[in-house]
């Protein structure tokens, strides 16, 4: 099946966040690297399941049709104009994971701020997962929750004001502190949404989408959104113990080491 296109559309037992059941859900195939045919569809099936689960939490009722696109010519998983495209990975969680994240972009559309559109696919991946006591294993929670990270962001003086955040233009890579910060803006963004769309219901929090800001001021908005987090206790962990081993993780472990005791 490789380098060919092909139309696939599989109706799947639904539970909780799912699409309703006429929902058609057509996943467009690209297999550039050559899978065996029987795990190929066996993705599928599995894909096009967590493709109700994410049309159902994001209000989609009529999705387009998307391109599943398995490609070793990215390094990461990325979405634009209709098609995911999907690196192969020995890790089949990882892939699964990326490809909710990216499929989240398709079904909320591109048309917001950077904060907005990776807090939504953050927080819908967290969010479906939760329902199976499960935590995201990769980027950008490596096995925590936004919450718990957002926690340990303020006890770490490593903060970013919501306000800041909201007008985040983009992913900046141009340096290792820009590239910290960046992170840091999946798990305060995927945060802030799940909060916002439990306070203010789905509906307002499109609104906010499409506006690229809320209603609300900003500055309230983040105090009550941080007294919610606080209130839930997030369980408190050892980020160098939870980020992957490399020298891009070291350095966001070292930025997050407590404040040296004062002297005396």
């Amino acid at each position: 099946m490789s380098g060919v296109t092909s139309a696939l559309t599989l109706s799947l037992a639904l539970v909780s966040f799912a699409a309703p059941a006429d929902t058609r859900i057509v996943i467009r195939v690209q297999d550039d690297v050559g899978l065996p045919p029987a795990k190929l569809a066996a993705m599928v099936r599995e894909y096009t399941h967590w493709a109700h689960l994410v049309y159902g939490y994001n209000e989609v009722h009529d999705p387009a049709p998307v391109t599943l696109h398995i490609t070793r010519k990215v390094p990461v998983a990325m979405y634009g104009d209709g098609v995911v495209d999907l690196p192969p990975d020995d890790d089949a969680e990882e892939m699964l994971e990326s490809w909710v994240h990216e499929l989240t972009h398709h079904a909320t559309g591109q048309d917001s701020s950077f904060f907005f559109k990776e807090g939504i696919a953050t927080h819908t991946l967290e969010a479906l997962l939760l329902r199976q006591r499960r935590v995201p294993a990769g980027w950008p929670n490596y096995g925590q929750a936004c919450d718990a990270w957002v926690a340990l962001y303020r006890e770490r003086g490593r903060w970013i004001p919501l306000r800041e955040a909201l007008a985040w233009a983009h992913y900046d890579g141009s340096s290792a502190e820009a590239d910290f910060r960046s992170w840091q803006l999946y798990n305060i963004a995927g945060s802030f949404v799940g909060w916002y769309v439990a306070r203010h219901g789905y509906a307002h929090f499109r609104e906010a989408f499409r506006k690229e800001w809320p209603a609300e001021d900003s500055f309230r908005l983040e105090q009550a959104w941080l007294a919610d987090v606080a209130a839930r206790k997030p369980e408190r962990f050892d980020p160098a113990a939870a980020l992957p081993p490399g020298e891009r993780y070291r350095g966001f472990a070292t930025r997050l080491r407590p404040a040296p005791a004062p002297p005396g």
